[in-house]
């Protein structure tokens, strides 16, 4: 699996990119985050970017979720005693707090616009329509690309993708079946989440159902924070990666000190952090 490693490290983060893109887009947002005292490591999910794997399709989610334990394992393996933060933006979102649910040795989560629920309202019927034909037709692939409107406030995202050649703009009826299945995995699973929860929101977002956010997060066991960003669209962690990263440190600094970490392996001094008058916060349960 291709991933790419931003560190100056106070604290460790594995970040799961969307669909559509891959780990490079992530790039300015793992250098904010390094500036706030972040080891980041983005992996390109298998099928996508740089890995291997079947371009766009993906047999069962929980491959991708065997990846994800597989990384941590990678990481935590190293004998520098960092606390890790597992997250992810829209779907890596998604696959991030599935992950969770299988006991991660982790100190908690942070989630962009994770994907939940979406704006696109399916009936019964059409979910059944795309289970059935994700078996028989597993190889079917939607006939108009996926469109980035409304994804970023930047006008040459379109044109960034359209000329990106590891982009995938097409995906396969396989990996919509298992994207729903994955959701409605998170809703189930919900109650074995009991690590703390860090979730951003754009109030514009186009892309997922906030509704569908809220109520999966009402069944978490751990404490869970909630930014929402009224102005923002989907693309929070592109849009904004410097805003976006102070409220992490936060974060991860309220999560350092409640739960006693250990910073003897690491620089005496504390988290910086930088307050920001767009952060709207929600101090959750």
């Amino acid at each position: 699996m291709f991933g790419r490693r931003v560190t100056r490290a106070r604290a460790r983060l594995l970040f799961l990119h969307g669909s559509l893109v891959h780990s490079e887009y992530y790039l300015p947002w793992a250098l904010a985050l390094a500036f706030e005292g972040f080891e980041v490591w983005l992996p390109d999910l298998r099928g996508h970017g740089r890995s291997g794997g079947p371009r766009g399709t993906v047999r069962a989610y929980t491959d991708y979720l065997g990846d994800v334990r597989r990384l941590v394992g990678t990481i935590q393996a190293d004998s520098t005693r960092l606390p890790l933060y597992v997250g992810g933006e829209s779907f890596g979102g998604l696959l991030a707090f599935l992950a969770a649910q299988y006991n991660l040795p982790i100190q908690g989560l942070v989630l962009s616009a994770p994907a939940f629920g979406l704006q696109v309202a399916l009936s019964p019927a059409q979910r059944r329509a795309i289970r059935w034909g994700s078996v028989l037709m597993p190889g079917l692939r939607s006939l108009r690309p996926m469109r980035v409107d409304g994804i970023s406030r930047y006008p040459d995202l379109d044109a960034i993708v359209r000329s990106d050649p590891l982009a995938i703009r097409r995906y396969h009826l396989r990996f919509l079946a298992e994207l729903l299945a994955a959701q409605t995995a998170a809703m189930r699973g919900a109650p074995a989440v009991s690590h703390s929860v860090l979730v951003l929101l754009g109030g514009a977002d186009p892309v997922v159902d906030h509704l569908a956010t809220r109520q999966i997060l009402s069944r978490v066991r751990g404490r869970t924070v909630v930014h929402e960003y009224p102005d923002a669209g989907h693309g929070l962690t592109g849009d904004d990666p410097e805003m976006l990263a102070a409220a992490v440190a936060s974060f991860v600094c309220v999560e350092s000190q409640s739960r006693q970490w250990d910073p003897a392996r690491v620089e005496p001094k504390s988290l910086p952090f930088r307050k920001s008058s767009g952060i709207a916060p929600n101090p959750g349960r």
